[in-house]
């Protein structure tokens, strides 16, 4: 199991050049006529002493805190970043309504800025994990370049799509946008809310069922399909979900439900058509970053954590793609990582409540939207370039990333091992 290792000088540091640029602030602020005189309850004063103070101390109070929750908490950092980002935002309306004049206004809701963005940075530079080093963009393959066409010139016309968990999320609006293009879109998933528009048909399933994704893996038409998208996933909850096969829910869902579905239709995709380019199965996760995952405890039952039994996951679905492409060449596997996007997938872990909408809201503000992503990757399903490709990685802007460093032929192997074990138990219950 990783360990992470919050380092709190390395905060410090971040911490400092924050406090330095607030100063920086001060200095500029009341060289320009600002008063610094803030009335809340009673008029006050914010003197030079007061912005490093406010600071530095109030940074590395909140960086101890941290570093005492990730011992019991290790996957909250990421949670706290944007929570810290939020809090800073939203408190530097403050002193646009109670400063003494617009510059000291302007300039103290500047200073709580730079505070949240020296708490998010420093949280992120400062966790650091025991395990091979984690990038969850991936890292660039620089000696690869994909050339893909605009998405308004694209035409679709006679090409078939399936999308796995196409019904909601980064799915739906890959899948919508497809069908706008022209192709023919099958959606799988559980509720679908596109009746009506054109272009896409829907297969109701609930893949967290081994039984059900063997059905629907066994029964779906796929011998005229071109491109096989599968995004289903969740993440898992804060406490350990189980479903009725004995199988952690999102492991079950976001990886052995795939597994099961591709070893029912990958044989059979696209082998009805004419002459047309060689059928592709896109799996998206979060490949390239680094995880490899924990083959000992792949669904956490020896000791839980959400964060942990997600990151088995995201290798699962990156040794699927490795499997897949060392052994087939008549069907072609590529893996996709979408880094941050603001969707529902991190409601379990936050509460679905007003964390969870403050920290989409936020996610939101700083990272591309699931129909901006959608409209990298719709033309990239298609490229031409990729009929000579298989097992490539692509990033959340569509680019090549490289794949993980340990993902062996032989670990890949006993990843998928493991797992099809885990697979032959639900089955048999």
């Amino acid at each position: 199991m990783k360990n992470q290792r919050f380092r709190l000088g390395i905060f410090a540091i971040v911490a400092i050049v924050a406090t330095a640029v607030n100063a920086i602030i001060f200095v500029i602020a009341t060289a320009v006529g600002a008063s610094m005189r803030v009335t809340t309850l009673g008029e006050s004063t914010s003197g030079i002493v007061n912005v490093l103070a406010g600071t530095f101390v109030s940074l590395m109070f909140a960086a101890a805190v941290l570093k005492l929750i990730l011992t019991k908490r290790p996957g909250f950092a990421v949670t706290a970043s944007w929570l810290g980002l939020g809090f800073a935002v939203i408190s530097a309306a403050l002193p646009l309504m109670a400063g003494d004049d617009l510059r000291t206004g302007a300039s103290l809701a500047s200073m709580h800025l730079v505070g949240g963005l020296g708490w998010i940075v420093g949280v992120r530079v400062a966790n650091q994990s025991t395990s091979p080093k984690l990038a969850m963009k991936g890292f660039p393959d620089h000696s690869l370049t994909i050339q893909t066409v605009l998405v308004e010139s694209l035409d679709l016309t006679g090409r078939r799509v399936i999308v796995f968990g196409g019904t909601d999320g980064l799915g739906r609006a890959i899948a919508r946008l497809a069908a706008s293009r022209g192709a023919e879109v099958t959606v799988v998933g559980r509720t679908f809310r596109d009746e009506g528009v054109k272009g896409l048909q829907f297969v109701k399933a609930d893949l967290s069922s081994m039984k059900e994704a063997q059905r629907v893996g066994r029964e779906m038409v796929v011998e005229s399909t071109d491109v096989l998208l599968l995004t289903t996933g969740i993440i898992a909850a804060k406490q350990r979900e189980v479903t009725s096969e004995g199988i952690e829910r999102d492991m079950a869902v976001s990886f052995l439900s795939r597994l099961v579905l591709l070893q029912g239709m990958a044989h059979r995709l696209g082998t009805e058509r004419a002459a047309a380019p060689v059928p592709r199965i896109f799996v998206m996760g979060f490949p390239g970053t680094g995880g490899l995952g924990n083959l000992d405890d792949l669904t956490g039952e020896r000791t839980y954590s959400w964060s942990e039994v997600h990151m088995n996951t995201v290798a699962g679905n990156e040794a699927l793609v490795l499997e897949g492409a060392r052994r087939s060449s008549a069907v072609h596997y590529f893996g996709l990582n979408p880094n941050l996007i603001k969707t529902d997938i991190r409601g379990p872990v936050l509460g679905g409540g007003i964390m969870h909408r403050v920290v989409e809201f936020f996610i939101g503000l700083f990272t591309q939207s699931a129909e901006g992503y959608a409209k990298r990757i719709v033309p990239l399903l298609f490229a031409e370039e990729l009929d000579a490709r298989n097992g490539v990685m692509f990033g959340h802007k569509g680019n090549p990333i490289l794949p993980s460093k340990g993902m062996t032929d032989a670990y890949v192997g006993q990843f998928i091992e493991e797992s099809q074990q885990l697979v032959e138990n639900a089955l048999l219950r």
